[in-house]
């Protein structure tokens, strides 16, 4: 397991970091959460400290004076710097001491966090394997600072790009196409494969999008959306080509939006543009590559969010009465999450028609769920080393697929794929311990038909490899 030391002299920030991911399924323990770099520093010296998260402007001892002395106590430690609007010299400043990577203070998002915090577990793993020359690269320090600062820069308005952030190709003549890429079926994608695979396609789609583009930059925009910027004004075709070679690296489908721009001033108006042109998906359908410049018909279609808005509000006015709360919000939620205008009528006519099956639920009756969710687990207990589906243990205990995830859910704190990923995992590493057992038999009899994505799965999940666990005390 990993330890993590958290600084920040704003209460709220700290609680924030802590609160907003859970440590524990990373494989990290938190040690300890402090109000300045000299309270850190005692603790980060009397033992070892693999993360530090930490801000940079703090009284008593300064972010960058932490991170010098504490590299200098533990040099493989990865340090994230926790900077607001104006950092930007001492976040360069961090860089050039060894700062592993930064995120900013007003944009701090859940997700965000737990994407950074595996590239820096990612990091640790290949410097004990050897391998860490290459993610501690001055040109790949650079180019995250660039990414970090355009994103500040197109997230808020108030915001000023540095001049030494920008791209070196952004002044030239030929101009710069933004992109907005959406991967479709995300719900279906983690619910079927469970959130660390999700985390594994962004990762996946960064690293094909950087061999195919080098000279381009790109971040993370939102949970699901993802933004990025190529040199010149790409059109279609090649755009078309570098949608096919992400598609095919990834395995999933994907969305693209487009916009043509010239010189910084316009970055901002491309970037919203590109988006624009990926939310025609709603009503034009997923797999698209769509440009700004071409309406596609979508003009006196509606809009979207007030579309999902009414389709809440229907669900609400007919079924409130017949649903608790919580299933109530369940469904919204994912009325709010159809990618598709076709898509959300489906689910408000299937949220219609459970509506008296979620009634059931809050009855005296509840207590026959309870059976049922314990026959489910008892099912899948039995039967996860073979091709095993959400459908079909839903088929088992005779409840619809949506109704089956909700009470699954309730009983186990756990989606379904991910509790079935846990148990997997937990009798891989018992074959590991106590059989002879080959690293792919291992991998089928735990119910993973890929070796490979098993090996990759399990690494993340335990920050070791298979044979790692395996030759471990």
């Amino acid at each position: 397991m990993y330890t993590a030391v958290i600084v920040d002299d704003e209460p709220v920030i700290r609680f924030g970091i802590k609160a907003s991911i859970d440590w524990h399924r990373l494989n990290v323990n938190v040690a300890g959460d402090f109000a300045n770099g000299r309270q850190a520093l005692q603790c980060i010296e009397s033992q070892r400290v693999d993360l530090l998260i930490t801000d940079i402007k703090m009284p008593v001892m300064d972010g960058l004076e932490l991170a010098r002395r504490a590299l200098a106590c533990q040099p493989a430690m990865k340090i994230v710097l926790v900077s607001s609007y104006n950092d930007f010299e001492y976040v360069r400043e961090g860089l050039r001491l060894g700062v592993t990577d930064y995120i900013l203070k007003p944009t701090l998002e859940p997700e965000e966090l737990r994407l950074l915090v595996l590239r820096c577990i990612e990091r640790l793993e290949a410097e004990r394997a050897g391998a860490g020359a290459a993610f501690a690269s001055a040109k790949d320090a650079e180019r995250r600072l660039r990414e970090q600062e355009l994103r500040r820069h197109l997230l808020h308005p108030e915001a000023p790009l540095a001049p030494a952030a920008a791209p070196p190709w952004l002044g030239a003549s030929g101009g710069f196409t933004a992109v907005c890429l959406r991967v479709d079926d995300v719900e279906r994608i983690e619910e079927q494969f469970g959130y660390l695979h999700k985390a594994m396609l962004y990762e996946e789609l960064e690293e094909r999008f950087l061999a195919t583009e080098p000279e381009g930059i790109g971040f993370q925009a939102s949970e699901n959306d993802w933004s990025f910027f190529l040199p010149g004004t790409a059109d279609a075709l090649r755009l078309s080509r570098l949608k096919g070679e992400l598609e095919t690296s990834a395995g999933v489908g994907l969305t693209l939006g487009y916009a043509h721009g010239t010189g910084a001033p316009m970055l901002r108006a491309a970037y919203e543009s590109s988006r624009r042109a990926a939310g025609k998906r709603f009503f034009l359908g997923k797999g698209l590559l769509l440009s700004a410049d071409e309406t596609g018909g979508v003009v006196g279609l509606g809009d979207e969010d007030a579309m999902k808005r009414q389709a809440v509000e229907t669900l609400s006015s007919r079924c409130g009465t017949r649903m608790d709360v919580t299933t109530l919000l369940e469904r919204c939620e994912r009325l709010k999450k159809a990618e598709t205008a076709a898509e959300l009528r489906g689910l408000l006519e299937l949220s219609i028609a459970e509506a008296e099956r979620a009634f059931e639920a809050s009855s005296p009756r509840a207590s026959g769920h309870e059976t049922l969710m314990e026959q489910a687990v008892e099912y899948i207990q039995s039967h996860y080393a073979g091709p095993l589906t959400l459908q079909q243990v839903a088929d088992r205990v005779f409840l619809s697929k949506n109704y089956f995830c909700l009470l699954f859910k309730k009983h186990t704190n756990q989606n379904f794929i991910d509790y079935v990923i846990d148990l997997r995992i937990r009798k891989a590493k018992e074959l590991l311990k106590t059989t002879d057992l080959r690293i792919y038999e291992v991998a089928e009899s735990a119910g993973f038909n890929d070796v490979k994505y098993f090996s990759k799965l399990f690494k993340k999940m335990t920050s070791v490899s298979p044979g790692e666990f395996r030759e471990a005390p």
